[in-house]
């Protein structure tokens, strides 16, 4: 094969990557399409020499190193990620309240089903709504339930066969 149309298939090999980096960010089959054109175009060009071939694939990898960096340091690749990450910020004064973490203070703690837990559901314990989870098995809504463990924000409660006081 000819010198111009390796040329031509390891630029638009370049082409795919730089899609990938800058454009298509986060897609994979630009980028994969674009290692493949270019080292089938390495192929063509060194025309079996593996020495040649070695040598253009080194050569071909700093090209887009130095592209990624250019892209970089001129704010491309940025503005570029922008486009696919979300700016928003979640306010607690729109209601986005993180769940609160100490739900070790429920360990032990008495209360009531407000629904069926089968197996979660929403229990009233030491007068707080919480969302809970049962051991496996079914409670009726408005049974006696106690809090048998609490693993980070799971509350995991047990049917209580004692009286409420």
């Amino acid at each position: 094969m000819s010198f111009g149309f390796a040329f031509i298939i390891i630029i638009l090999g370049i082409i795919l990557i730089c899609a990938e980096l800058f454009l298509l960010t986060g897609t994979t089959v630009p980028g994969v399409a674009g290692v493949i054109v270019v080292l089938i175009g390495i192929w063509f060009y060194a025309d079996g020499d593996l020495g040649l071939g070695a040598l253009t694939f080194v050569c071909i990898t700093l090209v887009v190193a130095v592209l990624c960096v250019i892209a970089y340091f001129t704010g491309h690749l940025g503005r570029a990620w922008k486009r696919f990450s979300l700016r928003t910020e979640q306010q607690n004064d729109e209601g986005y309240v993180a769940p609160d973490p100490e739900y070790k203070k429920y360990l032990n703690g008495r209360g009531e089903a407000l629904t069926v837990l089968r197996p979660a559901g929403t229990a009233v314990i030491d007068g707080d709504r919480l969302d809970v989870v049962t051991e496996g098995g079914y409670i009726k809504q408005g049974d006696a339930v106690r809090v048998v463990s609490v693993e980070g924000v799971r509350i995991v409660v047990a049917k209580d066969e004692e009286e409420i006081v």
